[in-house]
């Protein structure tokens, strides 16, 4: 079971899954988001106490359909959708004088 906080007993999310191998897959999870993931052992007498057995963040998605809004002699504006991403979701721009410079970070925003 997958939850997103790590209290115990968790709260499943969506895409936990029960099953009685060794492993499972957890589905559906958001992007850019916290998981703590538990496990307990059920029998016909019952189930066990659940056990915390480590997290993981899931990556954010690529931003999609950027675009340049405005752009003069000294800047320029850019725009993009957030590709489903939740809210607190940073994004880094970075900028090179030319190809095969190192870049540097121009901006980050918080969506």
């Amino acid at each position: 079971m997958v939850s997103t906080a790590p209290d115990n007993p968790p709260v499943a999310v969506v895409g936990s899954s029960v099953t009685a191998d060794l492993s499972g897959t957890a589905n559906a999870l958001t992007p850019n988001t916290t998981y703590f993931g538990f496990v307990n052992a059920c029998n016909g007498a019952g189930c066990s106490a659940y056990r915390a057995v480590g997290s993981t963040v899931t990556w954010a998605n690529p931003p999609v359909s950027l675009s340049t809004t405005a752009m003069d002699t000294v800047s320029a504006t850019l725009s993009w959708d957030s590709n489903s991403n939740p809210a607190g979701t940073v994004y880094v721009v970075e900028t090179a004088t030319e190809p095969g410079v190192p870049y540097t970070v121009s901006f980050q925003r918080w969506k």
